[in-house]
């Protein structure tokens, strides 16, 4: 099993690193084997035998303009402009948002991580959803399909989990129904352990985290040799899902001050914090993924670096 850092690739200009071979050295000396890329696309600059993985952009409400629903997409993004200012793309087109990223990821040899879901910013808080996770994997095996038509892949394409509807883990046959929608045989998972935790909002401990997550492994033994991946990082943010689920707050400005609201609740309940137990380290053996992704949130170098050591220390 090697294991990587989830790093994003801003502009080069913001690189903390004097060159990459400080920064290949830096990954070695924390006991790292590379990363797993999130880009912006715009200027891709890190060594590439560092990279393992290719995080695609995601958007986080796409099914509205995907199926032409116009007044849902405008209720979403204050008009069909604004939506397709975003996508970039028609909606049966959207699909092509993807195509630079996946390319790069297939050039690579790496795997590439497609998030299987859709919530809309208005229903987010109230889980109010307007999609079941079964449309959405419907839906999402429909575009994925398209994509893979037109890339011409032989990468791996794994599906990461999330707590919206779409992927959960939390229903096997809905898994395994994605599994078969999807035409590409070198197809498979990644687990994300903290956006499984959310999916119980009975959670407050990193104790009873972990003891779920162990139930929702036990459930899914069938799929397990598909999850090749594991983000590692925690959520427990029971208490806090409930009060916005009875209480959600309104979002009453245009699509971009609403979507920086909704990233901020994001951020309260998917903390994507340090894990503690060594509870995680039992779980990972038993799923056996090829890689381990450290999916924790920090600021800068000095916050990565001394998190990555805080974070290792569980296996030791």
């Amino acid at each position: 099993m090697k294991i990587l850092l989830s790093y994003v690739e801003w502009k080069r200009e913001k690189f903390e690193y004097q060159s990459m071979d400080e920064f290949r050295k830096t990954l070695k000396g924390l006991g790292l084997d590379g990363i797993e890329l999130v880009s912006c696309w715009e200027d891709n600059f890190i060594a590439r035998d560092l990279i393992h993985g290719v995080h695609l952009p995601f958007f986080t409400s796409w099914m509205d303009y995907y199926l032409k629903k116009e007044d849902r997409v405008i209720e979403e993004f204050g008009s069909m402009d604004i939506a397709r200012e975003l996508f970039l793309n028609k909606p049966e087109e959207i699909y092509k948002y993807y195509l630079q990223a996946l390319a790069y990821a297939n050039s690579l040899g790496s795997y590439s991580v497609f998030h299987m879901a859709n919530c809309n910013s208005l229903e987010y808080l109230g889980q109010n959803h307007f999609y079941s996770d079964k449309d959405v994997i419907d839906a999402g095996a429909d575009l994925v399909n398209k994509l893979i038509k037109e890339a011409n892949i032989k990468s791996p394409l794994l599906f990461e989990n999330l707590y919206v509807p779409g992927l959960k883990f939390t229903n096997l046959s809905l898994t395994k129904r994605l599994l078969e929608k999807v035409s590409y045989d070198n197809i498979g998972f990644v687990l994300d352990t903290g956006h499984l935790m959310c999916t119980n909002e009975n959670i407050e401990t990193e104790g009873e985290a972990w003891e779920y997550v162990d139930q929702i492994i036990e459930y899914n033994r069938e799929i397990l040799p598909f999850i090749k991946v594991v983000h590692l990082h925690g959520s427990q943010s029971g208490k806090l899902i409930k009060a916005y689920k009875e209480n959600p707050p309104q979002m009453t400005g245009d699509f971009y001050e609403n979507l920086k609201d909704y990233y901020k609740y994001v951020n309260k309940i998917d903390t994507h914090s340090l894990v503690r137990s060594k509870k995680a380290r039992d779980l990972i053996e038993k799923i056996n993924p090829d890689y381990l992704v450290l999916e924790f949130s920090y600021r800068d170098r000095k916050d990565m670096e001394e998190k990555t050591k805080r974070q290792l220390e569980i296996f030791k």
